[in-house]
């Protein structure tokens, strides 16, 4: 690789960034630690995958009914115990009531009307084997009503019996945003657990640096900055790759069951806005850690010295979620202008893209915004490392570092 060199000697600022952060990748890749907590992220992520859809395939499915349509769910008890389906059925008094619990996903089917006028309300297309189920059900009420007369046409039971049930959907809103939080919590923690583990990483790495003196010979062809920000780029690669291996391991377990299709809509516009914030949430927290790590000398105390920069991370994480999961439907202005601040755009940015849409004028503006943090952090940041990483010994003071 051709080294580009300034007149005192130093290399450039972009060849030393790159050779730092390339040592970085390099050395992680080939840790054991790394290796061995990558495969048990993944087997980690694919146990839960495949026993998550395995308990949903197990699940038993909630028929309900009102007080006129009460005498159906013996029907579907008969029906279900015959396919082997398991089915709890219930009865309930209010029709509107239980139409919300349709749409909040606590009843999978609600059964109104009499016998002339059943009716099947859902809200979005049911599971396969309970809509079997319920077609097959309303086709032995409606024989049994056909065969009461004694002159009964049979051409006129087997078109009832060929005949589905009746269904009003109350659409998929309500299922599609519990099922838009639930991807929307899990992007969400993930990012938050890598921002935490990985930017840990870099403050330990500095640590370790400085307390072997290896940091002095480094920076004896490299200028504090450039060694910062190449071991923040390098880790953080490591930590995409990671990112990435637990994503494919996901996505292969879920073809492997046959549920890829399963998979919402949104899951891809929420990857994507996950992966960038995550990129812009790294370095913003990264560079803090780091300099963190260039205050101490020893690896007993980085706990101590990155604790003001997690803080600044769990937060925005504790209160974003709270806000953003009360109210899943309309999580309000609060959660709209909180997510437009630096600070907890990372967090509630994905949050909201899970969500529902985002206007692109506020995606815009949150990342300008955490640009333009990011650019102070990275002054701020390079100042503390350049003068605290030489100096061993004691913890020193950030305000003395800043001076």
């Amino acid at each position: 690789m051709t080294t580009t060199r300034t007149r005192n000697g130093r290399l450039g600022n972009a060849t030393a960034v790159l050779l730092v952060a390339r040592r970085e990748v390099s050395t992680r890749l080939r840790s054991k630690s790394y290796v061995l907590s990558t495969l048990a992220l993944v087997l980690v992520v694919t146990g839960m995958t495949v026993g998550t859809l395995t308990l949903q395939d197990e699940r038993s499915h909630v028929v309900a009914a009102t007080d006129e349509a009460e005498g159906y769910l013996e029907a579907v008890r008969t029906a279900a115990q015959a396919a082997g389906t398991d089915v709890t059925t219930r009865e309930v008094s209010s029709p509107s009531e239980a139409e919300e619990r349709v749409r909040d996903g606590e009843i999978d089917a609600l059964l109104t009307g009499g016998p002339a006028e059943r009716e099947v309300v859902v809200a979005g297309e049911p599971a396969p084997d309970l809509r079997a189920l319920l077609d097959g059900a309303v086709r032995q009420e409606r024989l049994a009503a056909e065969l009461a007369p004694t002159d009964t046409d049979p051409e006129t039971v087997r078109e009832v019996l060929s005949a589905p049930a009746p269904t009003r959907d109350l659409g998929s809103g309500g299922s599609e945003v519990n099922e838009r939080l639930v991807l929307s919590l899990i992007a969400v923690g993930m990012l938050y657990v890598f921002l935490v583990i990985f930017g840990i990483h870099v403050a330990q790495g500095v640590v370790e640096e400085k307390s072997t003196r290896m940091v002095e010979l480094l920076l004896s062809t490299i200028r504090p900055w450039q060694l910062m920000i190449g071991k923040v780029v390098g880790i953080g690669a490591v930590g995409m790759l990671q990112f990435a291996a637990i994503v494919v391991a996901a996505l292969a377990s879920l073809a492997a069951t046959d549920r890829l299709g399963d998979v919402p809509d949104t899951t891809t516009s929420v990857a994507v806005t996950a992966l960038l914030w995550f990129v812009l949430g790294y370095l913003l927290f990264a560079t803090l850690l780091a300099a963190s790590g260039a205050l101490v000398s020893r690896q007993e105390d980085v706990q101590s010295a990155v604790q003001p920069a997690l803080a600044l991370l769990a937060v925005p994480f504790v209160v974003g979620v709270t806000l953003a999961t009360r109210s899943p439907h309309n999580p309000g202005t609060t959660v709209e202008l909180l997510s437009l601040v630096p600070l907890f755009s990372p967090v509630l940015m994905p949050l909201r893209a899970a969500l529902g849409e985002v206007p692109a004028w506020q995606h815009l503006v949150s990342v300008g915004l955490t640009l333009a943090l990011l650019v102070v952090c990275v002054a701020l940041a390079a100042r503390v490392y350049s003068n605290a990483v030489l100096r061993v010994g004691g913890r020193v003071r950030v305000w003395e570092a800043l001076r």
